[in-house]
């Protein structure tokens, strides 16, 4: 196919819109011929081709095409019909939406099934088993929805933890908290932290020779020094003066050279809602919560991993602060060649980039698109949601109860011993059509059947018939599953295709043999309200409690080989170091049997590799820190048990604690 073709003639110029109401004019008797192609600006051939198709059709009474201005150039048509590609598109539109984003490459792949499954005519490859090249951008013209785009990494927790469940609660706490002090906007604050590094990561495009393979920038290193970052807006636009947190023991007033100044009051008698996130540093922290109630500010936590969606903050303030600070960073070392920018730099460059994206308008935006104020709690729709169908296991429980209260007339699953049998075969001359099933007649309210995953190679039954003609049609389509991909549960939907695409290639759901036990941590909660403080005492002196009586232990063991006892931070440092030591030792042990284990060792490695003991995964399929309870010895991720690689304290996961 000629990608760069020139028109060489002006043929088929006309508008579509004339051409029909030409044709109109001619059938209705109210022109002839040659004065509608002069009124309509119209070919009189082909106004007389197209009146003569009219009138046949009219005569015939048929369903065919009847839009007699519709161009039609050359003798190429597309593969699939606009029904076809507008379901097509529509899936890839869904599997983008769920972080399944398709490839170039992968939407080849389908159409060539599609093609071949439901037995329509193309002219694909057969060799490379793709659609080509061409059809891709043809497609992508006929539908301009869709473009090639570059996904942001997005991690599994954000996108199971952004629910329908976890957003209303959050709403719910945030209008009773509204509606019980009577808040108004400037009342309402966001606080959040950010990473200012002498060298930016985001950097902006530039002009360059075209055709060049790599174009490089001027940075200060290859690792930049980080300083912390402190920002706080309310809902109308007020800012409270940034801080900087720098990583070291002394401080200098250099490092606040052009730092941004300015101050802000608040009267301590009107209450204050402070909305952060649920990090351990502001809910396990006892201090906080108590200086926070004695000044009359309310502390409310998102859902955790559902800040890129409900806090401010991250939704409107932090990309533009960024895009500033890099901005400023290339602006100095530009002005200043031969040097690179230090930390006693970081507080200008930040201070100049806080001023411009600092603006009223930002933070308003910020508070509302995220549902704060005003308050909104239908902000957010479906398809907002739709990535944590992927995980959500109360819908799978529910369809699993619809699968087993279903009658057994139904499809039945298909299994080794179904594709063992020959296929059916049913001729429609045979059989009256009232005795057919109801999803051999209309693909519209078809049932695709439930499909078990015993076998990695499923075959659909093929079923043959004959037409009117009495010529045999057979529609053979083959469904290959493989252990990673999940079966499609009984969709429901209208389909233009006999093998959906979604039978080619499943929408991913997660199939959980059992659920998923969580601490009671993480959630969304108001920190200053006198429940969520007098629980939060008492676990921190249950694990006090846990702790001491583990430490009196170690130290009684060492005591035997010592001469004397040790005191309390001699005894603090054995702790520590032997939390550390066994921690090492076991990471250690399984990196050594991952490393050298034999063949004949394989049931001996799936013995010592263990399961988390909140999620289930094993150790051999992690790639994040893990944690020993110090009571029954169990090991859990990190983020499950809710502690930070750098904790030293012992865990005490939640089977051992009291109720």
């Amino acid at each position: 196919m000629v990608r760069n073709y020139k028109r060489k003639t002006d043929r088929g110029k006309w508008n579509e819109e004339d051409m029909r109401r030409a044709v109109n004019a001619v059938l209705t008797h109210r022109m002839g011929f040659l004065l509608a192609s002069a009124t309509y600006d119209v070919p009189k051939s082909t106004l007389e081709r197209r009146v003569r198709k009219a009138r046949e059709t009219v005569n015939a009474d048929t369903d065919s095409d009847n839009d007699c201005g519709k161009k039609h150039l050359g003798r190429f048509k597309t593969v699939f019909s606009a029904e076809q590609e507008n379901e097509l598109a529509e899936y890839v539109k869904s599997m983008e939406a769920r972080l399944f984003g398709l490839t170039g490459k992968e939407l080849r792949i389908i159409a060539y099934q599609l093609a071949q499954r439901n037995h329509i005519d193309n002219p694909f490859n057969t060799e490379t088993g793709m659609a080509g090249e061409d059809w891709l951008s043809g497609f992508l013209k006929r539908h301009p929805d869709l473009a090639y785009r570059r996904p942001e990494p997005t991690s599994a927790a954000r996108a199971m933890a952004f629910n329908r469940v976890a957003v209303d609660n959050f709403f719910t706490l945030l209008e009773n908290v509204i509606d019980k002090h009577k808040l108004t906007p400037e009342r309402i604050y966001n606080v959040d932290e950010t990473g200012i590094s002498t060298v930016p990561k985001s950097q902006s495009k530039i002009l360059s020779t075209k055709g060049q393979k790599q174009v490089g920038c001027l940075s200060s290193a290859e690792r930049g020094q980080l300083v912390t970052a402190e920002i706080c807006f309310n809902a109308v636009g007020t800012y409270v003066p940034p801080m900087l947190i720098y990583a070291r023991k002394r401080m200098k007033e250099e490092l606040l050279d052009d730092a941004p100044s300015g101050l802000h009051n608040q009267q301590k008698e009107k209450p204050v809602l402070l909305l952060l996130d649920g990090h351990s540093s502001h809910t396990k922290n006892i201090d906080l919560i108590d200086y926070a109630r004695e000044n009359n500010v309310i502390l409310l936590c998102t859902p955790p991993h559902c800040t890129h969606k409900l806090q401010p903050l991250d939704v409107s303030f932090m990309r533009p602060l960024s895009t500033y600070y890099s901005a400023e960073v290339k602006k100095w070392l530009r002005d200043h060649p031969g040097r690179v920018v230090t930390p006693y730099q970081v507080a200008k460059l930040f201070g100049q980039a806080y001023l411009k994206a600092a603006t009223m308008l930002t933070a308003i935006n910020g508070f509302r698109k995220c549902g704060v104020w005003p308050l909104d709690k239908n902000v957010f729709t479906d398809a907002d949601f739709i990535a944590a169908e992927t995980t959500n296991t109360e819908n799978l429980a529910k369809e699993r109860l619809n699968v087993e209260n279903a009658p057994s007339t139904q499809t039945p699953a298909i299994t080794e011993e179904n594709l063992s049998r020959p296929s059916p075969s049913v001729h429609l001359g045979q059989i009256d059509k009232g005795s057919i099933p109801e999803p051999l007649i209309s693909s519209e309210n078809a049932v695709h059947p439930v499909l078990s995953t015993e076998k990695e190679d499923i075959v659909e039954p093929a079923t043959s018939f004959s037409n009117n003609n009495g010529a045999q049609v057979s529609f053979n389509s083959q469904i290959d599953i493989s252990k990673d991909k999940t079966p499609e549960r009984q969709i429901k939907r209208k389909t233009s295709f006999l093998i959906s695409p979604e039978n080619i290639m499943a929408i991913p759901k997660e199939v959980r043999t059992q659920e998923r036990k969580t601490r009671k941590r993480g959630k969304t909660a108001v920190l200053t309200e006198s429940p969520y403080k007098n629980e939060l005492i008492k676990h921190i002196s249950i694990k006090e409690g846990k702790n001491k009586k583990k430490t009196d232990n170690q130290v009684t063991e060492k005591g035997k080989k010592q001469i004397r006892k040790p005191g309390k931070k001699t005894a603090k440092k054995i702790k520590k170091t032997t939390d550390k030591e066994n921690l090492q030792k076991k990471r250690q042990t399984k990196r050594c049997k991952n490393e050298t284990g034999s063949e004949d060792s394989s049931s001996q490695e799936e013995d010592d590799d263990c399961a988390c003991i909140y999620c289930g995964y094993l150790y051999s399929d992690s790639t994040e820190g893990w944690v020993i309870c110090g009571a029954c010895h169990g090991w859990a991720h990190n983020s499950c048990a809710g502690v930070d690689e750098e904790d030293e304290e012992a865990h005490i996961c939640e089977r051992c604690l009291p109720d």
